[in-house]
């Protein structure tokens, strides 16, 4: 996988961020390489295993429902949380993750 991770190809980044199992430092090196590449950082920050901080900034419309879903596992939301938050996402895509979840945990975010 590193000769992939490596590749200089937008493409072979593209398709390394579909696997939702890519490990979160193999996420990290994607993201640093291709900063210039504001849809494929938008992919590694909505990627599920990308880590919370970049989730946060994430637009929700941008976060697959995995990603979500294992946010949601790391901060211990409750079932009324979890169906806040799928209501926002619903009503206001372009909303970031961490302006929804500061609108439903302020003490959170």
């Amino acid at each position: 996988m590193e000769a992939l991770v490596v590749d200089p190809d937008r493409t072979v980044a593209e398709g390394l961020l579909h696997n939702y199992e890519l490990p979160r430092d193999v996420l990290s090196v994607l993201r640093e390489r291709f900063l210039d590449d504001s849809n494929l950082c938008a992919m590694a920050d909505g990627h599920p295993n990308a880590p919370t901080a970049a989730k946060l900034q994430a637009s929700m419309d941008s976060l697959t429902w995995l990603a979500i879903d294992r946010f949601l596992d790391e901060v211990a939301a409750t079932e009324s949380e979890r169906s806040q938050l799928d209501r926002i996402s619903l009503s206001r895509p372009r909303t970031t993750l961490g302006e929804a979840w500061a609108s439903i945990r302020p003490q959170a975010v």
